[in-house]
């Protein structure tokens, strides 16, 4: 036998191994290695043809097979033979011999190929196996996942998980599987990127397994593993900050009554007076996200709910009484305008936030009003917060005035001359204007309600969907 036999020396092999006169089966294996594209074909129909026969040989006929279909020539000869090696690996699919050798295999060539007909033969065989061994192809993909430094392969293996998870039966779909898609996921966590954390996200959510109060729970604790809540949040570390605040926002559509964030909040409120360091967009958004996590944070630490009181007194200017002067709040005289003066963006989140954890924990609240607590630490920002809580609800009042007048002139303007982005600026000005002044105007009642308001930053069909 030669090392690149023909067709005819192929044929004759074929015979020989079905009359009883032959099993050996190398020549099929050497006929992957000719450069005649026939050969290649055939040898590979045969190596499949005999696959359960193989045994010792059956590792080199997969490497074989396998050199078939990672060759880089784009020649057409080498296309047409790898696509004849994938239509022949499909029956491979009964026989269930080496199966994460050769998914692994196909996830590879999944994101190597460019062309779409080759890919969706890849795509197609690879769900076959899936439907049929579904923990041996999901190893197989997580290995190459974990193995690879390159996002888009990545990615391009999520997209797929993604895609076809639901495919697996549900008498398949074991607590085993579920452990082991688990485990691999929490390995991938550790170091990824934001478009990978949604992927995985999104395909952890639509598993039925995490569709339940306890699987929202599980998968929620899978988070705030990433977030490493034991670890303080450092205001001049951006990146983690960053992360951390993604993974945060992003668990707020587990949360519910049975599924609470309490022990994320608490991690976030102690990163408090560091935040005021950060500059304004990170803290902004540092505040919302606290703010958005609250309603379902239940009883906090009494000391954080404190904290954050006192952190948004600070915001509120300082009374004529206080520094001899008369603040007044204008649109056309201030030169980083009334919404900087009056930290707008702070006070509506904070605000938002301090009254949502006062409902839950109204104790901390009477103690605040009664002056049971030891403020000396801010002691100028909390004299006298009744005060200064009407003093601020009298600027607010003054600005949201102005600013409605101001707006008014905006709509009337004609049309070719009408500032468009200012009149949306403004709205929202006034919105945050609005809802501070309602939380104030709460707080200083005799019987505050806490009745939550609408955040500025969540238009009200976000907020529907939200709460479907």
């Amino acid at each position: 036998m030669t090392e690149t036999p023909t067709l005819d020396g192929i044929y004759d092999a074929c015979n020989a191994v079905d009359s009883g006169e032959s099993k050996d089966y190398s020549v099929f294996i050497a006929g992957t290695k000719s450069s005649d594209a026939k050969v290649k074909k055939l040898s590979a129909q045969m190596i499949v043809r005999y696959w359960k026969n193989l045994n010792e040989q059956r590792k080199n006929a997969f490497s074989a097979l396998t050199s078939l279909l990672v060759d880089p020539d784009p020649e057409s000869a080498s296309l047409q033979t790898r696509k004849a090696v994938i239509r022949e690996m499909s029956h491979l699919v009964k026989i269930g011999l080496l199966v994460e050798e050769t998914s692994h295999v196909l996830s590879e060539l999944l994101q190597l190929t460019d062309r779409n007909d080759e890919t969706t033969m890849v795509n197609d065989l690879l769900v076959r196996f899936l439907k049929s061994y579904p923990k041996e192809v999901l190893s197989a993909i997580f290995k190459n996942i974990t193995a690879s430094k390159e996002e888009p392969y990545r990615i391009c293996l999520l997209k797929f998980i993604s895609a076809h998870i639901s495919d697996v039966t549900p008498s398949l779909f074991t607590e085993d599987l579920k452990k082991m898609i688990e485990d691999q996921y929490r390995e991938i966590l550790r170091d990824v990127t934001a478009a990978e954390f949604d992927l995985i996200f999104g395909t952890m959510r639509s598993m039925e397994c995490y569709k339940s109060v306890k699987g929202r729970l599980s998968l929620y604790n899978i988070v705030v593993e990433q977030i490493d809540i034991e670890q303080r949040l450092l205001v001049n570390d951006v990146q983690r900050c960053d992360q951390v605040l993604y993974f945060a926002e992003r668990t707020q559509v587990l949360l519910s009554g049975n599924c609470r964030s309490t022990d994320l909040v608490n991690f976030l409120i102690s990163s408090l007076r560091d935040f005021r360091k950060s500059f304004p967009g990170l803290r902004n958004r540092y505040l919302r996200t606290i703010a958005d996590l609250m309603p379902f944070a239940g009883t906090l630490e009494e000391s954080h709910v404190v904290e954050m009181f006192v952190e948004f007194m600070i915001l509120i200017p300082a009374m004529p009484s206080e520094n001899g002067d008369s603040v007044e709040i204008k649109l056309g005289n201030n030169e980083k305008g009334p919404e900087h003066e009056l930290k707008l963006n702070e006070l509506e989140a904070l605000g938002i936030a301090v009254c949502t954890a006062f409902k839950s924990n109204k104790e901390v609240f009477h103690k605040i009003r009664s002056n049971s607590f030891d403020l000396q630490l801010e002691q100028s920002a909390v004299e006298n917060w009744l005060k200064r809580m009407l003093y601020l609800a009298r600027l607010l009042q003054q600005y949201i005035t102005e600013g409605k007048s101001e707006l008014k002139k905006i709509v009337e303007t004609p049309s070719p001359k009408q500032d468009s982005d200012k009149q949306k600026t403004l709205e929202n000005s006034i919105k945050k204007a609005e809802n501070v002044l309602k939380l104030a105007k709460d707080l200083v009642h005799t019987t505050p309600t806490f009745a939550s308001v609408l955040p500025s930053w969540k238009d009200t069909s976000s907020a529907k969907s939200a709460a479907v």
